[in-house]
């Protein structure tokens, strides 16, 4: 069953205010328990670039894999 999470869902906080990001980190992925081949095929979209890990993008990946 494929899944897809809405792009709205990654959010990248700055210092004046939030704005959507362009995919999930390889860390946030990582420490939901995926791994990326498995969040890309699942329709995720990545962002390989992106260093920093948010706990509120963790917990939104943990909530919408059940």
């Amino acid at each position: 069953m494929k899944r897809n999470l809405d792009r709205s869902k990654v959010v990248i906080k700055k210092r004046n205010g939030t704005r959507q990001g362009r995919g999930f980190s390889l860390g946030e992925i990582k420490e939901a328990g995926l791994v990326p081949s498995r969040a890309i095929s699942l329709g995720l979209s990545v962002d390989r670039r992106r260093k920093s890990t948010h706990t509120h993008n963790i917990e939104a990946l943990k909530s919408a894999l059940g």
